[in-house]
């Protein structure tokens, strides 16, 4: 597994770079990433899965931290990460370079409202883990042309800290 983890793993990863292509703040304290595939395989996710992002100009480097993905599969070759501050990872979001090769390892976890199929409404709550979730299954109830009615209570103690 360690063989695996830390040779075979990053070494396809090094063959199939995303590119760094935006990195934009949002609110006072949440950052908007966006990467696009160049090249390799497809990438697939669902809905609500997080990666592992590593922002070090090695794919061996150790600057990675995970995120869930905020994107739609339908956006892809693009995909983009809702990144909340402070943190020590987070505190260098803004000196990273447009353009520079980032390395994704992907689709961990999973988030459902399967077990919502029979109820009147959704509700959808959100305080700590980031919004990032949250905005993909809003995303996924319009493509599914959810008629019920959907709230999303999110958890913040500023006007500020809210986007979107």
């Amino acid at each position: 597994m360690i063989t695996y983890n830390y040779l075979l793993k990053l070494t396809r990863f090094k063959h199939q770079p995303f590119i760094l292509k935006e990195v934009t703040r949002v609110s006072c304290n949440d950052w908007q990433v966006r990467v696009e595939k160049q090249q390799g395989d497809a990438f697939y996710f669902e809905a609500r899965q997080f990666v592992w992002l590593n922002t070090s100009s090695s794919v061996h480097g150790v600057d990675e931290h995970t995120f869930s993905i905020a994107s739609f599969q339908n956006d892809l070759p693009k995909t983009s990460f809702i990144i909340k501050e402070p943190s020590d990872y987070n505190r260098n979001l803004d000196s990273l370079t447009l353009g520079q090769q980032v390395y994704i390892d992907s689709y961990y976890g999973s988030m459902s409202l399967n077990d919502s199929k029979h109820a009147k409404g959704i509700s959808l709550i959100e305080g700590g883990a980031g919004i990032g979730p949250m905005l993909i299954l809003l995303r996924g109830l319009v493509s599914a042309r959810e008629t019920r009615p959907v709230r999303l209570i999110n958890g913040n103690n500023s006007l500020e800290k809210l986007f979107c």
